[in-house]
């Protein structure tokens, strides 16, 4: 994938719990931001790259937002969450949220085709 994420790539929309057990520091300040996930029937052994969108709401202890999430390389698209399906965010192997797919991974309104 090349360029913009929310331009080219498939996207789950999912959503996020916040957990309490990480410093309110270490919250993400941007609306837009790269990490790493994995579904949690994986477990941590199938964590990859991610950018996340947060569409509504700020992050915090407790908070619940909705995003959607992107996978940053195409052939781990087919492991981004579907309906009902369990996704955790982290912080590299530490989770920081957990996540429930509420659509399957759809393209993206705004997917170009090259």
């Amino acid at each position: 994938m090349v360029g913009d994420p929310e331009k080219f790539a498939r996207f789950a929309l999912v959503k996020v719990h916040w957990l309490d057990i990480i410093s309110p520091l270490e919250y993400p300040s941007l609306r837009k931001f790269g990490t790493t996930g994995y579904r949690e029937a994986d477990g941590p052994d199938g964590l990859f790259s991610i950018y996340v969108v947060l569409l509504d709401g700020q992050p915090g202890p407790g908070a619940e937002q909705n995003a959607r999430i992107f996978a940053l390389v195409e052939e781990m698209e087919d492991r981004l969450p579907t309906a009902g399906e369990h996704f955790v965010i982290t912080a590299g192997a530490r989770p920081v949220a957990h996540c429930i797919g509420i659509n399957p991974g759809l393209d993206s309104p705004a997917r170009q085709v090259k």
